[in-house]
């Protein structure tokens, strides 16, 4: 399957969505009689906790909370929200706390208190999970979840974290990290959700949904203002976000029209030398960000609703603030050739200031049916390209040893097609998905350009390498329940996959002969791409192949409601991770081809509690989980000729084993206690590939590959905080936020040279709500001023140290403490 067959199929998935669409809109009303309930693909609801009449707490819980109506906006009482979810795709909605899988599901108001900007923003917030970005460059995701990540910026290399935006899965690390803004709520499903979800979904999966058009007039404005909380003078940003509801035609087509924009003038110092025995000082990471998102709902009949959802966002920024630290992960030992400077934790020392350039459309598209009683039928289709560019300072010091860019240029769409139903004790889901992206990846690597002026027999390698990827994708699932007792229920389910993937793949050559009219001592590579960086750079004699995968992933499971408000369950669950092609391959080993790598499977067996007590005012789910994982595919980082040799193989067999608790308290008034604690160990069972580096598989001079620790796998994380709502009687009140978070160090590479250090995290918050502000008739307005702090510790956390082979590491950093202030008004 080349490349314009993938097109041709997402054109007609997108053909067959407008005309399903058009002609259900022409039909009759053949079900306008049927009353249903609202499917889990429709605007997601928050519920407050409900509680005993005499409470003070369910008094505020039962405010309103429609539209146009005054409803309770007090923290503690966000935080104890019941959270629809859709991760389940049932026919009727499910409560987060009853879904049997272990998962944290935030609504708007909470992400609201997380000053929440992308899904980064939550990387101390749940147990056992990391939303960091690699780092390399802006945007490219790094996630892990119970100790599953991928430590890969290569486009090609499927994460185990799966994302998905309205339904919508999206098909690379690259691009994902970026502004997210105007959501209903996140959803976090820790494990694999190779069912429902599929491709690739082997660690866990994460569901964002955007703000869907209300029923009335109305909207919101928010303007944000933050600084370096260690230096003032520098980190200025600020943020300015709109958003207006239109229901034009309430009954019939309804729209909502979002938009926002984030200038950011560096939160960083850049200590490069001025060339006079001094040091620049400039202030480092600028950004520009801007989105605009309009939102479309339509319901021809009672029964038929299309939403439509189009996205265009366009980021432009510096490269990473990175330091060159030493091997052993120690922030205080720092390695720069030639030049030492006066360095703090946060300062560092490149001649390179790079930059990374994003920019993205995406169109993301629902029809849902309700068919009957309890019966839908749903099809989601999302477009999504991102275009980007990036340069950077790898080797992260005030000369040019190890300079890197990189084009990359993403395509994807999907179509599933599903029906969820429930009758008495009995809910199925069954589907069929399709998926196709296409993958152009082209780097340059310019290395010890300055060098010869330290030594002058070395030579200066420019070398540009990459390659194309087209892939596609099916897959058919199911998902059973059946309450075999008013207590009891089984659960079973399917999915089989089928996926096809073609590569075409230049090599890193740093041997090649010299490119002419570059003066000696010069090597180039890539010929005749050498010295340029274009996407119509043609690869000569490259690499070509395909290769297809065929995989089955089932899950059998029961649930079993012990009273008092509270369930158990257990399930055994079996995913995959698609093999593929290193789109980045620099090894001189003749052996070490682009691929294919061949699939990651896991099994992971789970048994988890969830339930309230004491009149439903301590809510908790606490998680066992143990996984098998066979063939694990690794990026495997080691110096090299290239400046980084990355061979990506099924390298070894291991098991992973944990525990996860979420505790809610809410027993006074107006505050509400919450902590989590997670914990995640693991070991080899075998391994096939030369970890440490030794030269021996095994038991060799470094010791054993097996005795080294998994990489990404921090043991134990710990989040814990609070709410206080404080009456200021008919001016509004007061909403006190603090919370503290933990997170254990660990290993980056799989060598366990490159370590990401522990850390704590300390935000906090006071926000003042103005009580309602009536205008224009029965409407009004509802300002809101917060004022707040994150990493108030001031901890430097890294994104990854990637090992260098002229010592050192490559270590970019993420920004410390900041201040901010907030004004947000909504209008009702």
């Amino acid at each position: 399957m080349n490349r314009e067959d993938v097109r041709r199929i997402g054109r007609f998935g997108l053909f067959e969505l407008l005309c399903v669409g058009g002609l259900l809109a022409l039909a009759p009303a053949a079900y306008a009689q049927t009353e249903s309930e609202p499917s889990t693909g429709a605007q997601a609801e928050t519920q407050p906790e409900a509680d005993d009449a005499d409470s003070e707490q369910a008094q505020l819980a039962q405010a309103q909370t429609g539209d146009n109506q005054p409803k309770d906006r007090r923290g503690s009482t966000a935080a104890v929200e019941n959270i629809t979810i859709t991760g389940t795709k049932k026919a009727r909605g499910q409560i987060a706390n009853e879904a049997p899988v272990a998962l944290t599901a935030l609504g708007e108001d909470q992400l609201e208190a997380f000053q929440f900007r992308d899904l980064e923003s939550l990387t101390f917030s749940i147990p056992n999970v990391s939303f960091d970005s690699v780092g390399t460059a802006k945007g490219v995701a790094n996630f892990s979840i119970r100790g599953l990540g991928a430590n890969s910026s290569i486009p090609t290399i499927d994460p185990t974290v799966g994302i998905f935006i309205n339904g919508v899965y999206l098909g690379s690390n690259a691009g994902a990290v970026l502004d997210s803004f105007d959501l209903e709520a996140v959803e976090v499903l820790r494990g694999p959700q190779g069912i429902l979800f599929g491709r690739n979904v082997t660690g866990g999966a994460v569901l964002l949904r955007t703000k869907r058009p209300g029923d009335t007039y109305g909207g919101a404005v928010k303007t944000n203002v933050e600084i370096n909380g260690a230096d003032p003078d520098k980190g200025l940003e600020y943020r300015f976000y709109g958003a207006v509801d239109l229901p034009l035609f309430p009954d019939f087509f309804k729209a909502r029209i979002a938009g926002q924009f984030r200038r950011d003038d560096g939160w960083f110092t850049n200590m490069a030398p001025d060339g006079q025995g001094g040091f620049n000082e400039e202030q480092f990471g600028e950004e520009t960000t801007w989105l605009v998102r309009p939102t479309f709902t339509i319901t021809p009949t009672d029964n038929i609703t299309l939403h439509v959802t189009y996205e265009h966002g366009d980021t432009e920024t510096q490269g990473p603030p990175s330091q060159s630290t030493s091997t052993i992960g120690n922030l205080g030992r720092r390695v720069n050739p030639g030049f030492v400077g006066p360095f703090s934790d946060f300062d560092f020392s490149i001649d390179l200031p790079g930059f990374a350039e994003y920019e993205w459309d995406q169109i993301f598209g629902e029809l849902v049916i309700n068919i009957g009683d309890n019966v839908t039928l749903t099809d989601v289709f999302g477009y999504r390209r991102v275009d980007s560019a990036a340069a950077s300072d790898i080797d992260s010091q005030p000369i040019s040893l190890f300079h890197s860019g990189s084009i990359t240029n993403i395509e994807h769409w999907s179509n599933e097609l599903r029906l969820a139903l429930s009758y008495d004790r009995f809910d199925a889901t069954v589907g069929v998905y399709l998926f196709g992206q296409t993958i152009e990846y082209r780097e340059r690597r310019l290395l010890f350009e300055d060098a010869p002026q330290f030594s002058p027999t070395t030579q200066v390698i420019d070398s540009t390498f990459g390659g194309d990827q087209d892939q596609f994708s099916f897959g058919a699932f199911t998902q059973l329940e059946y309450g075999f007792t008013e207590a009891l229920t089984g659960i079973v389910g399917g999915r089989i996959t089928y996926e096809t993937k073609s590569a075409e793949v230049v090599t890193f050559n740093g041997l090649a002969s010299p490119t002419p009219g570059l003066p000696p001592p010069f090597v180039g590579a890539g010929a005749p791409c050498a010295g340029t960086l274009s996407l119509d750079c043609p690869f000569e004699d490259g690499f070509n192949d395909d290769e297809n995968w065929f995989n089955f992933s089932p899950k059998v499971g029961a649930q079993y409601d012990i009273g008092a408000d509270s369930t158990i369950y257990g399930h055994w669950t079996r995913g995959f991770r698609s093999g593929g092609y290193n789109m980045r391959n620099t090894s001189a080993d003749p052996t070490s081809t682009p691929g294919p790598f061949d699939e990651e499977q896991q099994d992971v067996f789970e048994i988890g509690v969830k339930g309230a007590a004491y009149k439903r005012k301590i809510r908790f789910s606490a998680a066992l989980f143990r996984t098998e994982m066979n063939d694990l595919q690794r990026e495997v980082n080691v110096p090299g000729a290239a400046g980084v040799v990355q061979i990506i193989q099924n390298t070894a067999d291991a098991t992973l084993f944990g525990a996860e608790l979420d505790v809610t308290l809410a027993v006074i008034p107006n505050l509400v206690i919450l902590g989590s604690f997670g914990y995640v160990d693991g070991d080899y069972r075998d391994v096939r590939f030369d970890l440490n580096g030794d030269g021996v598989v095994g038991a060799g001079p470094l010791g054993s590959d097996r005795n080294l620790e998994l990489p990404r796998l921090a043991n134990i994380t710990v989040n814990a905080g609070a709410v206080y709502d404080i009456d200021m009687g008919s001016v509004g009140f007061l909403t006190l936020r603090g919370n503290y978070a933990y997170r254990d160090e660990s290993f980056f590479t799989d060598n366990n040279y490159g370590l990401l250090p522990s850390g704590h995290v300390v935000d906090a918050s006071i926000a003042l709500t103005i009580a309602d502000i009536a205008f224009a008739g029965d409407s009004y307005m509802v300002p809101k001023f917060t004022i707040y702090g994150r990493n108030l510790a001031n901890e430097a956390f890294l994104g990854g140290q990637t090992v260098l082979p002229f010592g050192g590491n490559f270590s970019p950093l993420k920004e410390g403490r900041v201040f901010g202030a907030e004004l947000r008004v909504d209008f009702l």
